[in-house]
């Protein structure tokens, strides 16, 4: 999981009389997700393997593909390893180290997913048990964070485990689950790396009990498979449980999106100054699209 501060991380809610209920509006563009995938934004040529190629991406967030980051690209008919060599502000060069899928001097198409991927192998830990995830960079790394659920598949073993540290290139993880393969075994270079934790967007602090009586969210696209849930993070770190109190479970990102109209989730009050957060799962937001998050909050200045 990344953690994005938007422009208002920093501002608090302005106190207000008791029990009175205010009104906010924030705007959060996508385009500052550090998700961990995401896609291009136009046709390239497959370079050879050893040759570099231009990766469009005006519609990713340069973070996703730091240099000496190791991802894959695929658009479904064709498919490339590559690590990336430079970062412009509308495109990465990658140096293909693999052509799974179609050929050098093919085309791949827009829209192709970007996805991270381990820069060696690694032998997969029983269930309970701790292995290194390499990846191919500091800076690709730190896309992940402790906590984070990852999953790790390179086609035959597929496993699903959960960050426990963050040591330079490498992730250090458990494994909670082996959906395919077994403990053992070999997992293969260029293995892929996703996580399922999300982004979490920092707004405004919020001041100890102030209730958070119910809040929309407001997009202006579709975001087909992506999910947003609101919660509170605790300015001081003190907790890691940043949603679960306020949602029953993460809503579909739709064009409106009324989140707490929840009869079953009763309105949370943080006993401390936290900051107001929105995650995002299943995929990171373009940069064209704009997020409003409109909560309601009940002022209490005693517990």
């Amino acid at each position: 999981m990344s953690v994005i501060k938007a422009s208002t991380s920093e501002q608090a809610l302005p106190v207000g009389n008791d029990d009175a209920l205010r009104e906010f509006e924030y705007k959060y563009t996508g385009g500052a997700n550090n998700s961990q995938s995401g896609v291009t934004n136009g046709t390239f040529v497959v370079a050879a393997v050893g040759a570099s190629q231009v990766v469009p991406t005006a519609v990713l967030n340069p973070n996703l593909a730091p240099v000496n980051a190791r991802v894959q690209i695929s658009d479904g008919t064709h498919t490339i390893i590559g690590t990336v060599t430079a970062v412009g502000t509308t495109s990465v060069t990658a140096q293909a180290v693999a052509i799974t899928a179609g050929a050098a001097g093919n085309t791949m198409a827009s829209a192709a997913t970007i996805i991270q991927a381990t820069s060696a192998t690694f032998v997969v830990a029983a269930v309970n048990a701790s292995q290194v995830i390499p990846l191919g960079s500091v800076a690709q790394a730190a896309l992940f964070g402790v906590g984070d659920v990852v999953g790790v598949t390179d086609g035959t073993n597929t496993i699903t485990v959960q960050v426990t540290a963050v040591n330079g290139a490498n992730l250090t993880a458990t494994t909670t689950a082996i959906g395919a393969g077994s403990a053992g075994n070999t997992m293969a270079v260029n293995a892929l790396v996703t996580s399922t934790s999300g982004d979490l967007i920092q707004f405004a602090k919020v001041p100890a009990y102030t209730t958070l009586v119910g809040c929309i969210v407001v997009s202006d696209s579709a975001n087909t498979g992506m999910t947003v849930s609101v919660g509170y993070q605790p300015v001081d770190g003190s907790s890691v449980t940043h949603n679960a109190d306020l949602v029953a479970a993460a809503t579909a990102l739709a064009t409106a999106t009324r989140i707490r109209d929840n009869s079953a989730v009763a309105p949370q009050t943080p006993t401390v100054d936290s900051y107001l957060t929105m995650r995002i799962t299943g995929g990171p937001l373009s940069k064209t699209t704009n997020l409003t998050l409109i909560p309601l909050f009940r002022y209490n200045s005693t517990p």
